[in-house]
């Protein structure tokens, strides 16, 4: 639990930074920047337990760190597909971050969370078959 709820601290400082393949920094500085913010976040902590949670997480090394990765990225799918719906006008279309993600969760290690991308890019396909065009 304590990794989900420290895995995006870094943003408190450097924002949500857009990955490259949708026009935004180098993955290398986007790390460098996560990075120096959590070693100021962290400066005075004792133990150093959200640090290490952290590294974790940034290693995906563990099933919790792959866990809490995935339901990162269902968020931000769900998020997408949000903004596209409360756009009913079609002005919205956050194709780009839907990428990569046709064959339902490639790359999870979860039957829960492929089950869910699968779902997320379904209601999306059919929000976009209704509308005038089905444009995606």
């Amino acid at each position: 639990m304590g990794m989900a709820i420290v895995h995006d601290l870094a943003e408190c400082e450097t924002g949500d930074i857009v990955p490259p393949e949708h026009g935004g920094l180098d993955i290398r500085v986007k790390g460098r920047l996560e990075r120096e913010a959590m070693e100021r976040i962290c400066k005075e902590e004792e133990g150093g337990g959200i640090r290490e949670l952290w590294e974790e997480y940034e290693r995906r090394e563990s099933a919790e760190a792959l866990l809490v990765k995935d339901c990162d990225v269902l968020e931000m799918l769900v998020q997408a597909l949000e903004y596209e719906i409360l756009n009913p006008g079609g002005g919205v279309e956050c194709g780009g971050f839907f990428e990569g993600m046709k064959e339902g969760g490639k790359g999870s290690r979860f039957e829960a969370t492929k089950d869910l991308y699968k779902e997320i890019l379904r209601r999306r396909e059919e929000l976009w078959e209704g509308r005038e065009g089905g444009r995606r």
